[in-house]
C-alpha cells in the first residue's frame, strides 16, 4: 500500500470567525434561564441580553450550544443571521472536495479552486473555469458521481458544465440532476443530492425531495421548520427540525424509532449503510442504524463541534481545534491506516470535511491540510 502522505497548501482566503477562549460549558437550570426567550413589556431588551449572552458562547467556540439557543428566537434579525452564520460553518458548507479538486467560497462570494490531488486525473471532468465565474455563492456541494453543485444568496441552484461526456452514466445522472432540479428549484437554503435523488429546505424552512424510489409526503406540518434535510438512498429522508429533533419518512421507520428521543441536535449526517448521526448541543455524538452495531466507538467523544461522513471514516471537530477520526472496523475489510495519527498533530482546525480520499482540515488563518490514502488496495 502507498504510504499516506500529508500535504499543505496555503489558500489565500479568510474564514472569518470570532474569539478563540474557552471555557467551561455552561451547564445547570440557572445558566439556561439565561437564554431563554420571554414576552412582554420588555420582550425587545431582555431577549436582547439573551442573544448577547448567546454571542459570548461563539466567542467560546461553543457553537452547538449557540445554535440551538439561537434557534428559540426566530422573530429577530440578529439572531436568524447568527444561526444561519454558525450552520454554514460547522456543516462545513462552505468548501467542497470533488475528483482531486478543492472549491472553498471566498470572503466576497466567488469560488476560489485548488488541485489538492495531484496525481488524480479526475479532476479534468471538472470545468474549473466555470466554476469561478460563480458569484454571491453561499454554499458549495460536492456532486456523487463527480464535480460540484452549489447555492448563491438568493437560493439559486448553480451548476458548471460536465466535461466527462464518455462516462455516459455520471454524464446523465448530472445532466438530469440539472434538468429536474438546478433549473426549476429556487429560494433554496440547503439541499443534499445523492446521485439523481435530492432533498432540500427551502428559504422558508420548508423541506421538500425528488428522487425515484424516495417516499411521497403531503403533511405540511411534517415538513415546516426544518433546518437541513438528507437521504439514505433510495428508501428514507430524514429531516433536523429548527426545535432540535430529528424527523424520519420512507420505509422501515421501525429501524430509527430511536429518533423520537432525540433532542437538542444542531447537525445530522447520514451513511450510506443505513446510518443517522446527530451532533448534539451538549458536543456529544448520537447514532441511530437498522442493526448494524457499533461500527464506531464515539462514547468518549465530547467538544466536537462538527461532524462528517465519508464510505471509510467518520470525522469529528473538538472545541479546542483538534480532529478526530473514527476507522470502520477492520473485520469488515475497509480500513484507513495511519490517518489518526496524522490528524493527532492537527492544531487550529476550524473546519472539516471527511472525503473518499481521507480527511481535509482549514485552519483558522485559511490553511487547508489534508491526508490522502490509496483507495486501489482497500478492495472497492
Amino acid at each position: 500500500m502507498r504510504p499516506i502522505c500529508f500535504w499543505i497548501i496555503m489558500i489565500d482566503i479568510c474564514v472569518c470567525l470570532s474569539g478563540c477562549t474557552i471555557i467551561e460549558d455552561r451547564k445547570g437550570e440557572e445558566e439556561s434561564s439565561r437564554y431563554e426567550q420571554v414576552s412582554g413589556p420588555d420582550e425587545e431588551a431582555i431577549n436582547q441580553m439573551a442573544i448577547d449572552d448567546i454571542q459570548k458562547l461563539v466567542d467560546e467556540k461553543d457553537y452547538p450550544r449557540a445554535i440551538f439557543e439561537l434557534s428559540k428566537y426566530q422573530n429577530n434579525p440578529d439572531a436568524l443571521k447568527l444561526e444561519k452564520k454558525l450552520r454554514n460553518m460547522i456543516g462545513g458548507d462552505f468548501f467542497a472536495v470533488s475528483d482531486g479538486i478543492l472549491a472553498m467560497i471566498t470572503d466576497n462570494g466567488k469560488i476560489c479552486v485548488k488541485t489538492i490531488y495531484s496525481d488524480d486525473d479526475l479532476g479534468e471532468i471538472i470545468d474549473t473555469e466555470a466554476l469561478c465565474q460563480w458569484e454571491n455563492v453561499s454554499k458549495v456541494y460536492s456532486f456523487q458521481y463527480g464535480g460540484f453543485t452549489g447555492i448563491d444568496e438568493d437560493g439559486r441552484i448553480l451548476t458548471i458544465p460536465y466535461l466527462n461526456k464518455e462516462n455516459t452514466t455520471n454524464y446523465n445522472a448530472y445532466m438530469d440532476y440539472t434538468e429536474r432540479f438546478a433549473n426549476k428549484y429556487s429560494e433554496i437554503e440547503q439541499m443534499y443530492s445523492v446521485g439523481k435523488n435530492v432533498a432540500f429546505v427551502d428559504k422558508r424552512g420548508i423541506a421538500g425531495w425528488l428522487g425515484d424510489m424516495l417516499p411521497s409526503c403531503t403533511d405540511e406540518e411534517f415538513l415546516r421548520d426544518c433546518t437541513k434535510a438528507c437521504i439514505i438512498h433510495p428508501y428514507n429522508v430524514f429531516l433536523l427540525k429548527r426545535d432540535g429533533t430529528v424527523s424520519c419518512c420512507g420505509d422501515n421507520l421501525g429501524w430509527y424509532k430511536g429518533l423520537d428521543e432525540w433532542t437538542e441536535v444542531v447537525d445530522i449526517t447520514v451513511s450510506p449503510y443505513g446510518e443517522i448521526y446527530g451532533l448534539m448541543s451538549d458536543g456529544t455524538i448520537k447514532r441511530q442504524d437498522h442493526g448494524l452495531g457499533d461500527r464506531f466507538n464515539l462514547s468518549d467523544w465530547t467538544d466536537i463541534i462538527a461532524i462528517s461522513y465519508a464510505p471509510n471514516h467518520f470525522i469529528g471537530l473538538k472545541k479546542d481545534g483538534s480532529v478526530r477520526v473514527a476507522e470502520i472496523r477492520s473485520d469488515i475489510n475497509i480500513f484507513i491506516k495511519d490517518i489518526e495519527t496524522i490528524v493527532a498533530n492537527w492544531k487550529d482546525i476550524v473546519a472539516v470535511k471527511a472525503t473518499n480520499r481521507g480527511v481535509v482540515g482549514i485552519k483558522e488563518d485559511g490553511e487547508v491540510l489534508f491526508t490522502e490514502y490509496d483507495m486501489g488496495n482497500l478492495g472497492m
